[in-house]
């Protein structure tokens, strides 16, 4: 029995030979091929061209505007009319509409107000709203509003790529944790072969019976079994740790055999500082989740402040002025042709229930109630969420020095139960049962690293860290 520790060293010899050819995947790495190459880290940047779109398309009401028309009617050889005009309307941010275009008209049929001068009449005006939009109009409101959700626009990407490397990151713990767990069994696997030799040697030398190369024989056969599925597990969790790496954004990436996660023995238990979470948890506004309720509410501020002037009424006052000859405004007239020589016009609506905007107004101040109970609710269940996570960092990484110490108590109990087996003061049933106990233990190491691990990273996730 003396000679076991060389062989069991001979098979860790081996087995980290074996582990040295792999190619290790760091959890660094994984992460960074997620969030590079993985499609749905892609879609989720179109957000930031989105906002610049719609910044575009709300600047585009201010768009200069170029209008005409023509209209002819010629009948029993008669030219009844001929009507033709064009106008460029310039809007501004302030809602006055500048105007400027031309006006021909000839037939015999024409009304009297619609003569003009031979050769055409040139207008330069304006529109000027005087109830609703004099303070606040649908351009100003939809260009802030628009502002808000570019800014939007960041907190929802980083808060969207958080998200999707925090799922892809749990994959890649399952795969390490399997991993792991299927290497532990095919070390203790082999250390059983080594072991079975070592009784089956003595046995036909005479030093131990026949039944306790039967009992060695079985610990190998229940070690084969957890090896296979250890394995079976491992497979499953290395594809699905697939499904988040891709070479491109159309082309999934395919884990060789010979890629491996992390050893997990290889971890530094590193425990979280107090200051962090109270920092953390000061600082909770930050947080990208947050920072979007912020920029709906102030979305919805702009929206209630537009609604609000909907209950004044619709009055416009449109002002032209007319040329005299053609194009030219003051021939003739000089500075007075801006009181002579023009066409004013007002206009003016308003409902007298003015029910659909006051139900309008209501409900967005509804909306904002909603989003502002939205956002504390979503405060709490952060805040709650950082103290957990804390607390589960703490708690797993003192499990893990705990057992450590157990394992090391195992491996000095295997050691004994040895010694006394080769003595013949113990049974190979309390050696087998003491090195089950010994695989467990790691076994247990490991899944307890891993929930560190976890937790760990989900604590970068409800600090959007990641």
């Amino acid at each position: 029995m003396s000679n076991i520790k060389y062989i069991i060293l001979a098979m860790l010899i081996s087995l980290i030979s074996v582990n040295a050819q792999k190619k290790t995947m760091s959890y660094e790495a994984y992460l960074e091929q997620v969030l590079t190459k993985h499609p749905i880290a892609a879609q989720i940047r179109l957000a930031e061209q989105r906002a610049e779109l719609q910044m575009m398309h709300a600047r585009g009401q201010n768009d200069p505007e170029l209008n005409s028309g023509w209209n002819y009617k010629q009948f029993d050889g008669k030219n009844y009319y001929n009507l033709f005009d064009a106008y460029l309307r310039i809007p501004t941010i302030i809602g006055i509409d500048v105007l400027t275009g031309y006006q021909y008209a000839d037939g015999f049929y024409l009304n009297d107000a619609d003569k003009l001068p031979s050769a055409g009449q040139a207008f330069l005006g304006f529109s000027l709203p005087v109830g609703q939009g004099l303070w606040n109009n649908e351009r100003q409101t939809a260009i802030r509003q628009a502002k808000v959700l570019k800014n939007a626009a960041q907190s929802e990407i980083k808060s969207s790529i958080n998200n999707l490397l925090y799922e892809s990151a749990k994959h890649y713990w399952e795969w390490t944790l399997a991993y792991n767990s299927s290497l532990a069994w095919l070390r203790a696997l082999d250390l059983a072969k080594g072991q079975f030799e070592i009784i089956k040697n003595s046995y036909q030398q005479g030093d131990v019976p026949a039944i306790d190369t039967l009992k060695a024989f079985i610990l190998i056969q229940d070690f084969e079994i957890q090896r296979n599925d250890a394995e079976m597990t491992m497979r499953k969790a290395r594809w699905q740790a697939e499904n988040y790496l891709w070479v491109n954004d159309t082309l999934p990436m395919s884990l060789n055999d010979d890629i491996i996660p992390i050893l997990l023995d290889s971890i530094e238990i590193k425990p979280l500082e107090n200051s962090e979470l109270i920092s953390r948890l000061d600082n909770l506004e930050n947080h990208p989740d947050l920072q979007l309720y912020n920029y709906q509410l102030q979305a919805l501020e702009l929206e209630e402040r537009f609604k609000n002037t909907k209950l004044l009424p619709k009055a416009e006052l449109k002002y032209n002025l007319l040329a005299t000859n053609h194009v030219n405004f003051f021939q003739g007239v000089g500075m007075s042709a801006f009181n002579e020589q023009y066409k004013l016009g007002f206009k003016f609506q308003y409902p007298i229930l003015i029910r659909k905007e006051r139900a309008d107004l209501a409900l967005n101040r509804l909306k904002q109630q909603e989003t502002t109970f939205k956002m504390r609710f979503k405060t709490q269940e952060l805040s709650s969420k950082l103290r957990t996570y804390f607390n589960q960092v703490e708690t797993y990484g003192t499990q893990v020095e705990r057992i450590d110490a157990m394992i090391n108590n195992y491996s000095a109990l295997i050691d004994a139960e040895r010694v006394k087996f080769s003595l013949g003061e113990s049974d190979l049933f309390i050696v087998n049962t003491r090195e089950v106990q010994y695989i467990d233990a790691q076994q247990k190491k490991y899944k307890t690293i891993v929930k560190y691990l976890e937790s760990k990273t989900a604590w970068i996730w409800a600090t959007a860290q990641f």
